[in-house]
């Protein structure tokens, strides 16, 4: 199938689905792995409207991100048009097969679908980059609206990017028209936006959303606001629970204890401080919630005040915690959700030192003393090779002398 892209209309073949959402679709381009297209089947005029505009402002941060597989963001790069002129959608950056949403490093059982060997330190990593895209991209004007572990994709080496910009809300620099966020999941949703239906996402609103996401990622894929109220029967919807400020960090006594539910202090003491205020004071007042810059220095500090672990290599964890909450977790039923990537030592026991065994050496036969042999001058006692040089030398001496005589003599006669 061919589309057109950019003003001069360039033509362009797409040869594979990579991906849909609930309203695109998003195809490969034949010929290159660098961009790919995002098409919809059915653009209203206010959408089409929102594409040239972004395409227009260009991308808030350059893409291309830390190194040569990264980008930060799938912004709209051009507009992409049918063969009659009208716009299905745009081109934007293409990830490679390696990078995945962020609910796969959220779920404790799909982690090692995105890293190799992940630890505690290496999500508070992934969680900081996270914080500081976003941040970077309110400094630009940008409101993310629809956060959510979806919207963010992570590389094998937990780099960062934030897909589906085009239902970001942002300000045309152009015409200064004022393009809402369009989207928005009701799981990672302030509680304004839910009592609005989504509508009127400000930056103080990303950052509830933002507070909710990294604590569910670093505490083992549980939501703050999942759970049954402690004051009722019956189950109730993380809405219900983010409206009526039923959360585990700041009103945990309004929430019955879940199953094999993660302790608030698996965060260092400074997030626990900044989740506080973001459901506590910040549920009702929004100027109260950190901004995302504040969960950036935070986590970027975290992530390096970890303690290790004497059973397991992979067992990081904050260092203000008293013990090893992944061993706690292991030996209480739960499972290793870090498991080492070389065998560990049996809980409670102090390992033998390794001895290294001596090698053998086996023991060369002592050859028997040759019989002595006229001639193997070696072999002789040392005042018996004296003794022989001295009678030599005696014997040539006396030779020559009798020699020299001799001479002598005759010439004298």
């Amino acid at each position: 199938m061919t589309f057109f892209v950019g003003p001069v209309r360039k033509p362009v073949d797409v040869h594979e689905e990579l991906g849909s959402g609930d309203e695109g679709f998003v195809l490969a381009v034949t010929g290159t792995d660098d961009v790919c297209l995002k098409v919809y089947p059915d653009l209203r005029p206010d959408a089409v409207e929102r594409i040239e505009a972004m395409v227009a402002m260009g991308p808030p941060l350059d893409p291309l991100g830390d190194n040569e597989d990264h980008y930060h963001l799938t912004w709209p790069l051009a507009a992409v048009y049918d063969g009659g002129g009208s716009v299905m959608g745009f081109v934007q950056p293409r990830l490679d097969d390696s990078h995945a949403a962020l609910t796969r490093l959220i779920d404790p059982h799909r982690r090692r679908e995105v890293l190799a060997d992940p630890t505690w330190r290496q999500l508070a990593k992934v969680a900081a980059r996270i914080a500081l895209l976003m941040d970077r991209l309110h400094r630009r004007g940008i409101v993310v609206g629809d956060v959510s572990d979806s919207n963010f994709w992570v590389s094998p080496t937990g780099h960062v990017t934030v897909i589906d910009c085009d239902s970001m809300q942002f300000r045309d620099p152009r015409s200064g028209r004022w393009f809402e966020a369009t989207r928005f999941t009701e799981r990672y949703a302030a509680p304004e936006l839910l009592a609005r239906n989504g509508a009127g996402a400000t930056p103080r609103s990303d950052a509830f959303a933002l507070a909710l996401l990294l604590c569910e990622l670093l505490m083992e894929g549980q939501h703050p606001f999942e759970g049954w109220p402690a004051a009722a029967n019956g189950d109730a919807s993380i809405r219900d629970n983010i409206l009526n400020q039923r959360n585990r960090i700041s009103h945990a006594e309004r929430l019955r204890p879940l199953h094999e539910e993660m302790p608030s202090d698996v965060l260092p003491p400074e997030l626990v401080v900044l989740a506080s205020h973001c459901f506590g004071l910040g549920h009702g007042d929004p100027d109260q919630r950190p901004v995302p810059g504040d969960w950036y220095d935070a986590l970027d500090k975290a992530s390096y005040q970890v303690q290790g672990c004497e059973v397991s290599d992979r067992h990081l964890y904050q260092r203000a915690r008293p013990a090893c909450i992944w061993c706690e977790r292991r030996d209480g039923g739960i499972g290793d959700h870090f498991p080492p990537s070389r065998p560990s030592r049996p809980v409670g026991r102090k390992p033998k030192p390794r001895v290294r065994p001596k090698p053998k050496v086996k023991a060369k036969p002592v050859p028997a003393k040759p019989a002595f042999r006229v001639g193997e001058f070696g072999t002789w006692p040392g005042w018996a090779r004296t003794a022989v040089s001295i009678a030599v030398w005696f014997l040539i001496l006396s030779f020559v002398l009798t020699l020299l005589a001799a001479v002598l003599g005759a010439l004298a006669s």
